[in-house]
């Protein structure tokens, strides 16, 4: 948590004293050399959500302001996985829930990459997102939840109507050689077992090799049988396989 004692003082007391109503100059005022540190971002960063809900209920604050970096306030939310001050920002309808980044990064693929499930389930929720959203590497929050290995996320993206579970990044990378390449086993049963991922791409997964995890063997069972319709066989050994 990042605070600055000075501005939030001074947020708190333009609230006190009517200063947002009363003021021109409080639209996003800043100060020192950061022009992203509105009151309304000061007042998120330290968690004030009274004061938040305050700020973007004004007509006079733009919650919308990208800081130095490009992104927004409600992106930034959603990187932390604050779903508090993302629920004012969302049902105050002035905050672009489709906003990217310079990376072209959604608040929704923030959530999903950083695992924040309350998060992700609240952006989706609003009906306001593209669950298809892609960033500049081509990867949607599909196939960045199955990628870093957030099940529940993944669960949550399959359930929309709309999502593309084939995604391909520009790296030929899908959702579902991502959780595998990762040596996510649940996150892999859960993609082959969803009808939304291509039935020839779930075959074509057994001719691919992966690097060696502790789910190493598991996967390679689920992808021969979901190729040939029957698992592999350990040798004598039980660290080679072969088909029966």
């Amino acid at each position: 948590m990042i605070h600055f004692p000075t501005l939030d003082l001074m947020t708190t007391w333009a609230v006190e004293i009517d200063y947002l109503r009363e003021s021109q100059m409080l639209r996003n005022w800043s100060v020192w050399a950061c022009p992203e540190w509105t009151p309304l971002w000061v007042s998120a960063q330290n968690d004030h959500d009274a004061i938040v809900k305050l700020f973007v209920e004004s007509s006079k604050v733009d919650a919308d302001i990208k800081d130095g970096r490009g992104r927004t306030l409600l992106s930034w939310m959603a990187h932390k996985g604050d779903e508090n001050i993302m629920k004012l920002l969302l049902n105050s309808g002035r905050a672009d829930a489709n906003t990217k980044d310079p990376w072209k990064r959604t608040p929704l693929l923030w959530a999903a990459r950083n695992g924040h499930e309350a998060a992700a389930k609240l952006l989706v929720n609003s009906g306001a997102v593209d669950v298809n959203s892609r960033d500049i590497w081509g990867r949607t929050p599909l196939s960045w939840a199955s990628k870093m290995g957030h099940e529940a996320i993944v669960r949550l993206l399959l359930n929309c109507d709309n999502v593309d579970a084939n995604n391909n990044d520009r790296y030929g990378g899908t959702p579902l050689s991502g959780a595998a390449e990762n040596d996510y086993l649940a996150i892999v049963e859960l993609l082959l077992g969803s009808d939304k991922v291509d039935a020839d791409l779930k075959a074509s997964m057994a001719l691919l090799s992966f690097p060696p995890g502790k789910n190493h063997e598991a996967i390679a069972q689920l992808f021969h049988k979901a190729s040939f319709g029957y698992p592999l066989l350990p040798d004598g050994c039980g660290e080679n396989f072969k088909m029966r």
